[in-house]
């Protein structure tokens, strides 16, 4: 019988985890925090502005700047490089402890790291496909029912990113296996976490729903205050560190829900 993963209590775990490896999460985090905040700061200088100043024609077509689709692919990469050296880091220091996650600032770039990294565009182009039939049937039912198209494609928006929510943390358990050496793939992931998909959503959930709601209260905090604007530089920071947390409790969560229900049972 498949193990029930419980919601609350394993919320509860990840945080106690995180809080009590907090060294190692600077130490880990280091170059992530840094690399999220460079990216932020190129955003906000150079594919922002390009974004904002795109302009119709004379047909109505949107006029998009060569450089914006260009640079933004570019960030991506880079952001999932460096997600991909910290998410294998912590997930070593969560599941074989502190002395596991390498050396100095406790990151790499090696074969986990770039196998990591692989699995991540893997799923990044399933999100596509998933993308595109999503909207294809909301597209016919709106066809069918006549409705407004824009109410329809916020339908589709929404189902879209529950729907890759819920398969992500079907797949998940296997980057941590992949993450200390185990031959544990996209199947056997999907297998062990059998029965308890909705569960897994739910702790994500929970953990984008907190994230969310403490941004809205310091993005309100910081505009009462006036800060909003002129300390960008700062929000970028505070963002970074603040992101880098949250994908620290997301990761702690994977490692517990692969070391309960795949860890035992995969061998070295």
């Amino acid at each position: 019988m498949t193990e029930k993963l419980p919601i609350l209590s394993t919320l509860r775990e990840a945080g106690r985890l995180v809080v009590h490896h907090r060294n190692d999460l600077l130490r880990v985090g280091f170059v992530f925090i840094l690399g999220f905040f460079a990216t932020g700061a190129i955003v906000f200088n150079f594919l922002w502005p390009l974004a904002t100043g795109s302009q119709l024609d004379s047909s109505g077509q949107l006029i998009v700047d060569p450089r914006l689709p260009a640079g933004v692919l570019l960030t991506l990469v880079i952001e999932f490089l460096l997600f991909s050296v910290f998410a294998v880091g912590w997930h070593r220091v969560i599941l074989l402890g502190p002395d596991h996650a390498g050396h100095g600032l406790g990151v790499q770039l090696g074969g986990r790291e770039l196998r990591y990294f692989g699995r991540l565009w893997l799923c990044f182009v399933g999100s596509f496909a998933i993308a595109f039939v999503v909207t294809f049937v909301e597209q016919m039912i709106g066809r069918a029912m006549a409705g407004n198209p824009a109410n329809f494609m916020l339908g589709a928006e929404t189902a879209y990113m529950l729907v890759s929510a819920y398969i992500f943390g079907r797949l998940a358990p296997c980057f941590a296996a992949l993450s200390i050496d185990r031959k544990f793939g996209f199947v056997q992931s999907w297998k062990a976490t059998q029965g308890n998909g909705l569960r897994i959503f739910a702790i994500y959930a929970l953990i984008a729903a907190g994230w969310l709601g403490t941004n809205l209260i310091v993005g309100a905090f910081l505009r009462t205050l006036g800060l909003d604007n002129p300390a960008p530089y700062t929000l970028l920071l505070v963002g970074a560190l603040a992101l880098c947390a949250v994908f620290a409790l997301l990761v702690t969560v994977n490692a517990i829900v692969y070391r309960r229900l795949a860890g035992m049972r995969v061998p070295p």
